[in-house]
């Protein structure tokens, strides 16, 4: 850290002897503690050194090598900023893996919207069907459109008891108890698409 303070120009200030440069550095060292700490060693280990002799460490002295001090600190940190991101990157790596999470879960909400907007645009148009040749629209999933839906009303009319019971398990419509009739699981078919009687 010194080498890097000289070849940035930073010189250590001056004190009135080699003894005070000592304390004053030993009261600088111990940067691992957290900064509230680490001023209050100093500023303990200053005193004490001006308790011992007046003419040891002067206020200037001291306060000098501490912005000296923090200059170093400084300039260290600018040099690598590399290590400092190598020691964020676990941290930024939970938090990518958390958002991509997130953007996962909104778009599959997105598509379910999208599906329910469709639905609701085709149970609507299929409310408004009342001939036998008025086309239907079908109903979507996640996993598409029910393969032997009625394109028309007539159609739907004509769909047997199988095809309206596959319908119905398509689109995950609960069977009731008395959908063991023809008639009721087609009635029951025609209120979930929207087409009224």
């Amino acid at each position: 850290m010194a080498a890097a303070a000289a070849a940035a120009g930073l010189q250590p200030p001056s004190v009135a002897n080699e003894l005070a440069m000592a304390m004053i550095e030993g009261a600088a060292g111990d940067d691992d503690a957290p900064a509230p700490v680490r001023a209050a060693k100093r500023l303990k280990k200053a005193a004490s050194l001006n308790a011992l002799s007046t003419s040891l460490v002067t206020d200037e002295e001291y306060s000098a090598h501490d912005v000296f001090h923090h200059q170093q600190l400084a300039l260290a940190a600018a040099e690598n900023p590399m290590a400092q991101l190598a020691q964020q990157q676990p941290d930024l790596a939970g938090i990518l893996q958390q958002m991509n999470q997130n953007l996962g879960q909104i778009n599959g909400r997105l598509a379910n919207l999208e599906l329910g907007m469709q639905n609701v645009n085709a149970r609507q148009h299929n409310s408004t069907c009342y001939k036998d040749d008025d086309p239907l629209l079908p109903l979507h999933t996640a996993a598409g459109v029910a393969p032997d839906f009625p394109p028309t009303r007539g159609q739907l009319a004509t769909l047997g008891n199988n095809k309206i019971a596959a319908l119905l398990a398509f689109y995950g419509v609960p069977a009731h108890a008395d959908d063991d009739a023809a008639a009721s699981r087609r009635l029951n078919f025609q209120l979930f698409i929207g087409v009224r009687l």
